[in-house]
């Protein structure tokens, strides 16, 4: 035999052997201890003293640690990033050993130590989260955000849909929970809680709203994928219209007179119209419009053939589903079907819902998954675990996403007298051409007899002709009660800014 194929087979043999070894290892002499190692179950105190994986950032910023204390590891959520991804790192309480929220939550499994098992040797190991998140656009969205009270604001990337940015005021500072002392715990939770009553909420995703006319885009679609005749009708100009069964006129915000063709009535964002538009689809076509967008028909997370809230990955009381009032209700009673076609009634969505409204109109009718986790990484440095983008839901054809996102640019166009005209402009003089809807939902009348708004935008880039849109932007800020007439702050006015600012740092980011 050829001395160097003896020399590999007693290797091999060794190999083997050491194996053998190690299997009766585990089997056999360390059976006991493991099952009763703090790796299998994780009670009590046994595992509050571990390490545990960092969660980063798309540009590499570390977002959550562990550090080694006097009494075991220590979650540290840098200070630069604490408070802008509060809401989305969510975080670790390790007087109970409970995982509260956000990725911390989410991704549980791999971020807390678990089994890894080598050739010859099993390890505890932790893995690393990584976002789709850059800190810079995070920080971007809290500083465009400030400290309205209430205001939330979404970035998406349409193609896959990764998140940008997600943020909504009052955030918190995981830190101030991070304590071995529950003392101390408790103390900072019961600050937090004075100043909102559900303070660890992604309010992003987690707080619906009513969106107003930004729900005017699901209209828009459903006349092109169901009566196609009313594309090309000419709607009455009126201040105010009769509604049967209603106890008062339906009328224009502002009391404004409007009108005309479909392209004229979404720029302008007329109440009448479109109230016209509801009736004349009727309450099937409305609702079952919604619903191919990942709406719900009914009550907040109770959907009709099973749960629809986006998919987003956090946990599912982060996560609230769109909703629109059931189609027996709005086919039952006129007035009701004609609010609910303008956004109001009861209808309700976070910004998380109209950014993906917004992202279907985008991408040729299809929603593709929103994600925050990018990949997972080993502590030996390996990908164990990348997303994938896929579609969610196919809301509509391309053909009708093309139309209704072309009908958007007359939103932010002047020479349409859009309700967003001259939000954009610095992208616009860039050539940049915008697609958007404003929504301002009224919330009247209230104790005072006053009124208080949600004001939204919703915006596509670049939207031009031929062009693939690279992101989406959606923003409610909800207004102050204000005054009887309830017209002192809009879509374009108030959430504007937010948005056009958003925007304009997602795409010179390159995300």
């Amino acid at each position: 035999m050829n001395p160097r194929i003896r020399w590999v087979g007693v290797v091999l043999v060794f190999c083997f052997g050491l194996l053998f070894l190690q299997l009766n290892n585990i089997q056999i002499r360390q059976a006991s201890a493991l099952s009763k190692s703090s790796l299998g179950t994780k009670t009590g105190t046994a595992t509050i003293y571990l390490s545990r994986g960092a969660i980063v950032s798309a540009d590499d910023k570390i977002l959550a640690y562990s550090t080694k204390v006097k009494g075991g590891y220590l979650r540290v959520y840098p200070a630069a990033t604490a408070t802008d991804f509060g809401q989305i790192t969510g975080f670790f309480d390790v007087v109970s050993d409970n995982i509260t929220l956000g990725i911390e939550a989410e991704y549980n499994q791999y971020l807390s130590q678990h089994e890894s098992s080598g050739l010859l040797a099993q390890h505890e190991a932790t893995d690393d989260v990584m976002l789709t998140i850059p800190s810079t656009l995070q920080a971007d969205a809290a500083s465009i955000v400030g400290n309205r009270a209430g205001a939330e604001i979404v970035a998406l990337n349409p193609q896959n849909g990764d998140v940008l940015a997600m943020y909504g005021y009052p955030s918190y500072n995981p830190n101030t929970l991070s304590s071995f002392n529950s003392g101390s715990v408790l103390k900072a939770y019961n600050a937090l809680a004075k100043q909102n009553p559900e303070p660890f909420l992604n309010l992003a995703s987690a707080v619906p709203h009513q969106p107003g006319s930004t729900f005017k885009t699901i209209d828009t679609a459903a006349i092109y994928d169901h009566d196609p005749s009313l594309a090309s009708k000419s709607w009455p100009f009126n201040i105010k219209i009769s509604i049967k069964g209603a106890a008062a006129p339906f009328q224009n915000y502002g009391k404004t007179n409007c009108g005309g063709p479909l392209a004229e009535i979404l720029a302008q964002s007329c109440d009448t119209a479109y109230a016209e538009v509801g009736l004349a689809l009727g309450a099937p076509t409305v609702v079952g419009e919604a619903e191919s967008f990942g709406w719900c028909e009914g009550v907040a997370g109770v959907c009709r053939g099973g749960g629809r809230r986006p998919p987003l990955d956090l946990p599912p009381s982060e996560v609230a589903g769109a909703t629109i009032a059931p189609e027996s209700q709005l086919a039952a009673t006129p007035p009701y079907l004609a609010y609910s076609a303008i956004g109001q009634f009861n209808d309700s969505a976070s910004a998380l819902s109209m950014a993906l409204v917004a992202a279907g109109l985008a991408d040729n009718g299809k929603i593709m998954e929103p994600h925050i986790m990018s990949r997972i990484i080993d502590s030996d440095g390996n990908v164990i675990k990348t997303y994938k983008p896929h579609v969610w839901k196919q809301a509509t054809s391309a053909a009708t996403a093309e139309k209704v996102r072309a009908l958007m640019l007359g939103v932010t166009s002047t020479a349409a007298k859009g309700t967003a005209a001259g939000v954009f402009t610095n992208l616009q003089t860039e050539g940049i051409e915008i697609a958007a809807k404003t929504g301002t939902a009224e919330v009247f009348p209230l104790a005072s007899g006053n009124c208080s708004t949600y004001d939204w935008l919703i915006a596509i880039a670049p939207a031009g002709a031929g062009q693939t849109p690279k992101a989406v932007v959606a923003a409610e800020v909800p207004s102050p009660e204000g005054s009887a007439t309830c017209a002192e702050g809009t879509g374009a006015t108030v959430a504007g800014p937010l948005v056009d600012q958003m925007l304009t740092d997602v795409l010179e980011s390159g995300q």
